[in-house]
């Protein structure tokens, strides 16, 4: 028999870490927990008889370089919740979203899978640990040595030690992006009386922001995926935000000099808009910037959907 609420667990954590992801891979998660072995099939016939699973099983083939899920054709991917058929559950789901929950919000936006499927096309699932699962679920982030490190940093600088597990989930469903976190934890950490002082308490922030499951790697930290690559050369640092660009001119000769190399338009995109006098405009624009076109929205997020980065 199914345990369902281990079952429950599983599916909403491969939802945090990977937000759309194949069936056999439910099934190595629910195994991970001593005694619970289950056929993948038996499983995916409990997600479609629970009530509580807001996951619905898709037809298609994911990419897997690794060839581990042997082609397997079912994936599970958010439910498209519509107003109409769920009020109440469309309203939580609204709430969560403005609130700041980055999880709530991929219920309600079928084209983001799709953006999502695209990122994550070249790299193999990270399977994780039955802790790992059952923290992600509880506490909505996954502790690390770096992470505590971080936060007695801060709290030994009279700020706000809260600060990196409030950024984790937006690090890790690209809500927000690293560098970006990097500095609003940098900023918010009061006066530095050294470069050497700050260049070493970003160190830290960085070695945190490296241990973060990414939903755009398949769960996968940066610092571990790094290692599971072969090298490609010296270090290249490239900006998401016209802010970070504008960040890294300063550094740039400095992190020349410790052999990394700052690829200022390896990120950036153009987009063409009118001026005042009714003339066309190319503005220079970095993926997490807001979109030129007034929506509100990040570029990536917008007109800068099908860019490839």
């Amino acid at each position: 028999m199914v345990d369902q609420e281990w079952l429950d667990t599983c599916v909403q954590a491969g939802e945090f870490l990977y937000g759309i992801f194949p069936a056999d891979l439910l099934q190595r998660m629910y195994a991970s927990k001593a005694g619970h072995q289950a056929a993948t099939q038996e499983l995916l016939e409990a997600v479609r008889n629970s009530d509580s699973i807001l996951m619905h099983l898709e037809e298609g083939t994911l990419p897997d370089p690794s060839g581990t899920y042997r082609a397997c054709r079912t994936y599970l991917a958010p439910t498209l919740i519509s107003e109409s058929e769920n009020p109440e559950l469309y309203a939580m789901m609204k709430e969560q979203e403005e609130q700041g929950n980055p999880y709530a919000g991929v219920h309600l936006r079928r084209e983001d899978q799709q953006e999502l499927l695209g990122q994550q096309a070249q790299v193999e699932f990270y399977l994780p640990t039955r802790q790992e699962i059952s923290e992600i679920v509880s506490s909505g982030y996954i502790r690390t040595p770096e992470m505590t490190t971080l936060e007695n940093l801060i709290r030994q600088r009279g700020g706000d030690p809260s600060l990196p597990e409030a950024l984790w989930a937006k690090i890790s469903t690209d809500a927000m992006d690293g560098s970006e976190a990097i500095m609003m934890i940098v900023q918010q950490a009061g006066t530095f009386k050294s470069l050497e002082e700050i260049n070493a308490f970003t160190r830290k922030v960085t070695d945190f922001t490296n241990r973060i499951n990414m939903r755009v790697r398949r769960g996968w930290q940066p610092e571990e995926l790094a290692k599971r690559m072969k090298p490609s050369g010296p270090l290249q640092i490239v900006p998401g935000s016209s802010k970070m660009a504008e960040m890294l001119k300063e550094a740039a000769p400095e992190l020349e000099q410790m052999g990394a190399k700052v690829r200022f338009n390896a990120n950036a995109g153009h987009f063409v808009k009118m001026n005042a006098y009714g003339e066309e405009q190319v503005v220079k624009v970095y993926p997490n910037d807001p979109c030129p076109c007034g929506s509100g929205k990040k570029y990536k997020k917008c007109h800068g959907r099908n860019v490839t980065w």
